[in-house]
């Protein structure tokens, strides 16, 4: 006998595959539908496909008999009334709102803006996007998406945002910048974004960037200090074994032979840049880059393949895929 509380893409697995094997569960979930985040993750143009997905973890949980609770919270007095064998609480998280920063009351979080729960800021009708010339391929969703929100869109690269200052006036700003584009400007510049409202806190820009820090994930001479043995545990589970080069020296020469198993990442650079998937890499580069003595400066990981779903850009068929981050280091961040 199962209770899962929430109707979400967790829920909803946890729900249809633990029916599917022959338990008999009960699903709670608050809102007037399943669905979850899958309902947000659609809207933006080009997601539609993931309605698909959505769709399907929907027909899958009713198909395998799970009692479905629609628009129903569930309390300590509805769960026990079932006396469960176990409990799956697969709620979701909320945004913290509450955060100490100075101008985090101008702030919109996105989950509002794609569920249609506010409009935008002041009644502006112009978003200026800054863009950095950085790989972004989120970049191109930006003029589809808020013009169907019927706000005008500018994209200004990084040398504009100087050039062209007048595009900032009464308009909604949202930073793609980097470190080196913010320093490269004039405390007026700076001081004009931080006028205008710009939706991204500057020291967002300036977090620590050092993939090598996930190996000491599993080195028990720093778990041991900072994390409880639940917490250890929790991170062996969910984080992706990470090593370093000198590490585990017959595992960086299992991968060099055998690289489909394997992925490679520059251990400070973001935005996929120096990523390499061993099975994605041809086999000359591969090993030029044990020979050249460039996994020097990497971290060595498994290949962990991603659920695709397919997607539609410009009428050009692309596999598209999601991916999560798990916030287990520290509650308290920009971004």
């Amino acid at each position: 006998n199962v209770v899962v509380v929430g109707g979400g893409p967790g829920g909803m697995e946890a729900a249809f595959t633990a029916a599917s094997l022959g338990h008999q569960v009960t699903l709670f979930e608050k809102s007037s539908s399943l669905g979850g985040q899958f309902d947000l993750a659609c809207v933006p143009p080009h997601k539609e496909a993931i309605r698909e997905a959505r769709d399907w973890f929907i027909a899958e949980t009713y198909r395998n008999g799970v009692e479905v609770h629609l628009n129903t919270e569930a309390t300590v007095e509805s769960i026990e009334a079932l006396q469960p064998d176990e409990i799956i609480l697969s709620a979701g998280a909320d945004v913290v709102r509450a955060i100490p920063i100075p101008g985090v009351e101008n702030t919109v979080v996105s989950w509002d803006i794609l569920s249609g729960a506010v409009a935008m800021p002041e009644g502006r009708k112009k978003l200026t996007v800054l863009k950095s010339a950085d790989k972004s391929d989120s970049i191109r969703l930006y003029v589809p998406f808020y013009e169907a929100l019927g706000l005008k869109t500018v994209i200004l690269e990084a040398d504009e945002a100087e050039r062209r200052p007048e595009e900032l006036a009464d308009s909604m700003v949202v930073s793609a910048l980097n470190q080196k584009d913010l320093l490269s400007y004039s405390s007026d510049t700076l001081k004009r974004m931080a006028d205008c409202g710009m939706r991204n806190d500057f020291r967002t820009i300036f977090l620590l960037h050092d993939k090598r820090f996930f190996s000491l994930f599993r080195e028990p001479s720093f778990t041991d200090r900072c994390l409880s043995p639940d917490e250890t545990e929790f991170l062996k589970k969910h984080a992706v074994e990470t090593w370093l080069y000198g590490m585990r020296e017959d595992i960086w020469e299992e991968a060099e032979q055998h690289p489909d198993a394997y992925i490679l990442k520059h251990h400070c650079l973001g935005k996929s840049e120096k990523v390499y998937a061993g099975c994605l890499t041809e086999k000359e580069e591969w090993q030029e880059l044990f020979r050249t003595g460039a996994v020097k400066e990497m971290i060595l990981q498994p290949f962990k393949s991603q659920r695709i779903f397919p997607a539609i850009w410009k009428d050009t068929k692309l596999d598209d895929y999601i991916c999560g981050t798990i916030l287990c280091v520290d509650d308290r961040y920009f971004g």
